[in-house]
Protein backbone atom coordinates (compact mmCIF):
# COMPACT_ATOMS: atom_id res chain seq x y z
CA UNK A 1 0.00 0.00 0.00
CA UNK A 2 1.36 3.39 -1.03
CA UNK A 3 -0.13 6.39 0.78
CA UNK A 4 -0.71 9.62 -1.16
CA UNK A 5 -0.29 12.89 0.70
CA UNK A 6 -1.22 16.40 -0.40
CA UNK A 7 -0.19 19.32 1.81
CA UNK A 8 1.12 16.82 4.38
CA UNK A 9 -2.34 15.23 4.72
CA UNK A 10 -3.13 11.63 3.78
CA UNK A 11 -5.82 11.89 1.08
CA UNK A 12 -5.85 8.50 -0.67
CA UNK A 13 -3.72 5.48 -1.48
CA UNK A 14 -2.76 3.13 -4.25
CA UNK A 15 -1.59 -0.45 -3.91
CA UNK A 16 0.77 -2.48 -6.10
CA UNK A 17 0.76 -6.25 -6.54
CA UNK A 18 4.14 -7.74 -5.74
CA UNK A 19 3.61 -10.68 -8.11
CA UNK A 20 4.32 -9.61 -11.70
CA UNK A 21 1.80 -12.12 -13.07
CA UNK A 22 -1.09 -10.63 -11.09
CA UNK A 23 -4.08 -9.73 -13.27
CA UNK A 24 -4.38 -6.33 -11.60
CA UNK A 25 -1.05 -4.61 -10.91
CA UNK A 26 -2.41 -1.44 -9.28
CA UNK A 27 -5.50 -0.91 -7.15
CA UNK A 28 -6.52 2.57 -6.08
CA UNK A 29 -8.58 3.55 -3.07
CA UNK A 30 -12.22 3.85 -4.20
CA UNK A 31 -13.19 7.49 -4.81
CA UNK A 32 -16.00 7.51 -2.18
CA UNK A 33 -13.48 6.39 0.44
CA UNK A 34 -10.80 8.93 -0.54
CA UNK A 35 -10.50 12.43 0.82
CA UNK A 36 -9.37 13.38 -2.70
CA UNK A 37 -9.64 11.20 -5.80
CA UNK A 38 -6.30 9.69 -6.86
CA UNK A 39 -6.59 11.38 -10.27
CA UNK A 40 -6.79 14.78 -8.55
CA UNK A 41 -3.42 14.17 -6.89
CA UNK A 42 0.23 14.21 -7.82
CA UNK A 43 2.22 11.66 -5.85
CA UNK A 44 5.16 13.19 -3.92
CA UNK A 45 3.90 16.74 -4.55
CA UNK A 46 4.92 17.85 -1.05
CA UNK A 47 8.59 17.16 -1.93
CA UNK A 48 8.68 19.48 -4.95
CA UNK A 49 9.88 23.05 -4.57
CA UNK A 50 9.83 25.49 -7.53
CA UNK A 51 10.73 23.04 -10.29
CA UNK A 52 8.97 19.72 -10.87
CA UNK A 53 10.07 16.63 -12.74
CA UNK A 54 6.80 14.98 -13.78
CA UNK A 55 6.95 11.20 -14.02
CA UNK A 56 4.27 8.61 -14.58
CA UNK A 57 4.40 6.24 -11.63
CA UNK A 58 5.24 5.94 -7.96
CA UNK A 59 8.40 3.88 -8.64
CA UNK A 60 9.63 6.58 -11.02
CA UNK A 61 9.07 9.23 -8.35
CA UNK A 62 10.92 7.11 -5.78
CA UNK A 63 13.82 6.66 -8.20
CA UNK A 64 14.14 10.36 -9.02
CA UNK A 65 13.45 11.45 -5.44
CA UNK A 66 12.74 14.96 -4.20
CA UNK A 67 11.67 17.23 -7.01
CA UNK A 68 9.70 14.50 -8.80
CA UNK A 69 5.95 14.06 -8.74
CA UNK A 70 3.93 11.31 -10.39
CA UNK A 71 0.69 11.59 -12.35
CA UNK A 72 -0.21 8.02 -11.35
CA UNK A 73 -0.86 6.98 -14.93
CA UNK A 74 -0.79 8.49 -18.40
CA UNK A 75 -4.27 10.01 -18.29
CA UNK A 76 -3.59 13.47 -16.88
CA UNK A 77 -6.52 15.44 -15.47
CA UNK A 78 -7.28 19.14 -15.37
CA UNK A 79 -6.78 19.09 -11.60
CA UNK A 80 -3.29 17.64 -12.04
CA UNK A 81 -2.53 20.38 -14.57
CA UNK A 82 -3.76 22.96 -12.06
CA UNK A 83 -1.47 21.48 -9.40
CA UNK A 84 1.49 21.67 -11.80
CA UNK A 85 0.70 25.30 -12.63
CA UNK A 86 2.09 26.39 -9.24
CA UNK A 87 5.66 25.58 -10.32
CA UNK A 88 8.05 27.88 -12.13
CA UNK A 89 9.56 25.05 -14.19
CA UNK A 90 8.02 21.73 -15.22
CA UNK A 91 10.15 19.00 -16.76
CA UNK A 92 8.09 16.16 -18.20
CA UNK A 93 9.78 12.75 -18.09
CA UNK A 94 7.11 10.14 -18.73
CA UNK A 95 7.84 6.55 -19.75
CA UNK A 96 9.17 6.17 -23.30
CA UNK A 97 5.88 4.84 -24.68
CA UNK A 98 3.96 7.91 -23.41
CA UNK A 99 5.33 10.40 -25.96
CA UNK A 100 1.88 11.62 -27.02
CA UNK A 101 0.78 12.14 -23.42
CA UNK A 102 3.98 14.08 -22.67
CA UNK A 103 3.32 16.36 -25.65
CA UNK A 104 -0.30 16.92 -24.60
CA UNK A 105 0.79 17.81 -21.07
CA UNK A 106 3.48 20.15 -22.39
CA UNK A 107 0.95 21.91 -24.58
CA UNK A 108 -1.55 22.22 -21.69
CA UNK A 109 1.10 23.77 -19.41
CA UNK A 110 2.81 26.02 -21.96
CA UNK A 111 0.63 29.06 -21.32
CA UNK A 112 0.46 28.76 -17.52
CA UNK A 113 4.00 27.75 -16.49
CA UNK A 114 7.14 29.80 -17.00
CA UNK A 115 9.18 26.95 -18.51
CA UNK A 116 7.99 23.55 -19.74
CA UNK A 117 10.29 20.96 -21.25
CA UNK A 118 10.00 17.32 -22.23
CA UNK A 119 13.01 15.34 -21.05
CA UNK A 120 14.03 12.39 -23.22
CA UNK A 121 16.08 9.69 -21.51
CA UNK A 122 17.89 6.67 -22.87
CA UNK A 123 16.18 4.33 -20.39
CA UNK A 124 12.70 3.00 -21.21
CA UNK A 125 11.43 4.14 -17.84
CA UNK A 126 12.75 6.71 -15.32
CA UNK A 127 12.90 4.03 -12.60
CA UNK A 128 15.58 2.25 -14.67
CA UNK A 129 17.97 5.23 -14.60
CA UNK A 130 21.27 4.90 -12.74
CA UNK A 131 22.18 6.93 -9.67
CA UNK A 132 24.78 8.78 -11.74
CA UNK A 133 22.22 9.67 -14.42
CA UNK A 134 19.68 10.86 -11.84
CA UNK A 135 22.24 13.07 -10.09
CA UNK A 136 23.44 14.53 -13.41
CA UNK A 137 19.87 15.20 -14.56
CA UNK A 138 18.90 16.95 -11.34
CA UNK A 139 22.10 18.99 -11.42
CA UNK A 140 21.46 20.03 -15.06
CA UNK A 141 17.89 21.02 -14.19
CA UNK A 142 18.98 22.77 -10.96
CA UNK A 143 16.74 20.56 -8.84
CA UNK A 144 17.96 19.58 -5.41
Amino acid sequence: IIPVYQRKRLVTFTARAVIETAALRYKNCPVPESVVSIKECLYNLDNVKESAIVVEGVFDAWRVGDGACATLGTQITQEQIRLLSQFKNVFIMLDSEAVNEAEKLSYALASIVNHVEIIHISAKDPCEMSDTDIRALKKDLCIQ
